[in-house]
């Protein structure tokens, strides 16, 4: 009771009450005495006062206790001038450049930390989406966009944000717009400030993580962050409650994780062109490291655009890159049986298409693993030696991704149809009867093509292969492809004929050595003597060409001394300038079908042979 009433206060247990006195200050009289019910009075007030002065302490010890608990996990009360003011994202990107905004996002998608240009910092951009992004309007096209992207910079890759999945939810508070290249830009600048007349100090803008759902199908009602910039956050338990419920239940109305997966900007690989940047959405078959240099191997199931052999486009001359064909195994190697089954087996169809990393310190990137789905953003192209490859430079990025859904549907049903490429046209491979099999137009929409085609093959009812999966089988096999020639050896023509010599086992006679010369000069004949590379979207390989073979190969052609017969010369070359890639070749020229075996000779080695293949 002390506690709550200490003495000498009015009005309750121990106090005298006021004194009386007369006016003229004389001696002080006893108060006249008060009716027992004024005294009862008295009473039941006081303890109505006790009462509701023990209410009231309750009140601020559980308060207090609250207050304790939530300053323990770092969250508090905004008070006064600390209280935030939200906005949506499109009120954020149209503000005025120089203003501080605060607002929440969905994540949509993030990019992987590297170091900016000058290396002082690591970069990072997050997209990021809720209901009002769709009413931004593209000044470009009058498309509507998406998402909006929001520039982080940090000293370190742990002061930034480390989303655990899409459709997490994050708060920022002060971000700087700004402008860049006539339109607005978010920046973020977090942590510790390394330079300047504020070196030392910590920024200004702040974030916190949250979790979209807990897993799915199951609501996710907890509120606490799982990430933040600082050691202690402002939280509203109603307001900010509010705001992210609401995106939760936005997320769930647009279809969830899913609606994130689109990107109207992403292009598949053989839309690729010289002309501008482009993003890749990708697997990765690979990441090689060779003399110093990193190249992505990439697949999204399309093809790459074929150029002519040894032309080069954009290409750094003396930068020591060459072209770089991705084989799960090599071309002489034998293949064991069951080496690649499972679910781990490399696609048989589409360019493993190389991107190589340049202009920047390797060793400080970040760099995907083998087998995971990737969005590369802000790629460049060149064509080295023939071959199309792109570059990752110092205004590129790449972000994790889920597996593209729609690339792979349409990669499965090329395998289906066995269009083995993209780039022929249609006519080239068709197959006889009602089993047909296009290989121009197809899920990647290919331009039509003239209609091209030398060769024709003793196996048309067979499935057409392509060079990966000719690579991948193993030995003793057959296959039929469709590939171009891009170069016979030897070189000169003259010389794909070579004289042989091959005498009957029981002619041969121990004589003198004029003439032993005289009888090998009656069994001489001549004989084709070629090799042929070959490629198609997957790869090179080399076939050789036996003497029986290539007089299947050229019906109308007899080998003889090219240097001698020079009607017979003239007629091969024409064939074989129609056969192989020349300069005024288009991409859908030039292919052939081709049947090819693979054995194992004598030395251990694989071989590569054609057979049952003609001219026409």
């Amino acid at each position: 009771l002390l506690y709550f009433f200490p003495p000498g206060a009015a009005g309750t247990p121990g106090s005298r009450g006021p004194a009386s006195s007369s006016a003229s200050g004389g001696p002080r009289t006893r108060p006249a005495r008060r009716a027992s019910h004024t005294r009862s009075g008295y009473a039941r007030a006081g303890r109505r006062a006790w009462f509701e002065l023990f209410r009231q302490r309750k009140g601020v010890h559980e308060k207090q206790m609250a207050n304790a608990e939530a300053k323990e996990a770092g969250a508090h009360e905004p008070k006064g001038r600390t209280k935030y003011k939200y906005i949506t994202l499109s009120e954020a990107y149209e503000s005025f450049p120089g203003a501080e905004v605060n607002f929440y996002g969905i994540v949509a998608e993030w990019t992987v930390p590297r170091p900016t240009r000058k290396g002082t910092d690591m970069y990072q951009v997050l997209k990021l989406r809720d209901a009002s992004v769709s009413g931004i309007t593209s000044t470009e096209d009058g498309g509507q966009y998406s998402d909006i992207q929001v520039q982080f910079f940090a000293t370190s890759r742990e002061e930034l944000p480390k989303p655990r999945k899409k459709g997490d939810i994050i708060r920022l508070h002060r971000v700087k717009v700004g402008r860049w290249e006539g339109k607005p830009q978010l920046n973020a600048k977090i942590g510790t400030i390394m330079q300047g007349g504020m070196a030392g100090g910590f920024s200004r803008c702040q974030f916190c993580m949250f979790d979209s759902r807990v897993a799915d199908g199951v609501e996710n009602t907890s509120f606490e962050p799982y990430q933040r910039s600082s050691a202690s956050f402002t939280f509203d338990s109603v307001n900010d409650k509010e705001r992210i419920q609401g995106l939760r239940q936005y997320l769930a109305s647009i279809g969830g994780e899913n609606a994130l997966v689109d990107d109207t900007f992403s292009i598949p690989i053989t839309r690729i062109t010289m002309l501008k940047n482009y993003d890749l959405h990708v697997k990765v078959l690979d990441v090689v490291r060779e003399k110093g240099k990193v190249t992505l191997v990439v697949w999204d199931g399309s093809d790459a655009r074929p150029f002519v052999p040894g032309m080069n486009l954009n290409d750094a001359p003396g930068d020591g890159n060459t072209c770089h064909y991705w084989m799960p195994c090599g071309q002489d190697f034998p293949v064991e049986e069951g080496t690649f089954a499972g679910e781990e087996k490399p696609p048989g169809l589409g360019t493993a298409f190389p991107v190589l990393l340049r202009q920047f310190d390797i060793d400080a990137e970040d760099l995907p693993e083998k087998g995971q789905w990737i969005r590369l953003r802000q790629l460049s192209s060149w064509v080295k030696n023939g071959q199309l490859q792109g570059l990752f430079v110092q205004s590129s990025k790449w972000a994790p991704a889920e597996p593209n859904q729609a690339w792979l549907t349409a990669s499965r049903e090329r395998d289906e149809r066995r269009q083995v490429s993209l780039w022929a046209n249609e006519q080239v491979g068709a197959m006889n009867g009602n089993n047909g099999q296009s290989q121009g137009l197809g899920a990647f929409e290919m331009p039509g093509q003239v209609p091209f085609g030398l060769t024709r093959t003793m196996h048309e009812n067979q499935p057409l292969c392509s060079i990966r999966e000719i690579l991948m089988a193993p030995a003793p096999n057959r296959h039929r492809c469709l590939v171009r020639i891009i170069q016979h050896s030897p070189k000169d023509v003259h010389d794909l004929c070579a004289e042989s010599v091959e005498p009957p086992a029981a002619k041969r006679k121990k004589v003198a050595k004029e003439k032993s010369a005289e009888e090998d000069k009656k069994w001489t004949k001549w004989e084709w003597n070629l090799r042929l590379l070959i490629e198609d979207a997957t790869g090179k390989m080399t076939v050789n060409v036996a003497p029986e073979d290539g007089r299947e190969f050229f019906p109308h052609i007899e080998p003889c001394d090219l240097w001698d017969k020079d009607s017979v010369f003239v007629k091969l070359e024409k064939t074989m300038r129609a056969l192989t890639v020349k300069d005024d070749r288009a991409p859908g020229e030039g292919w052939v079908q081709m049947c090819v075996m693979s054995y194992v000779g004598e030395d251990g080695r694989r071989h590569h042979r054609l057979f049952g293949t003609r001219v026409l």
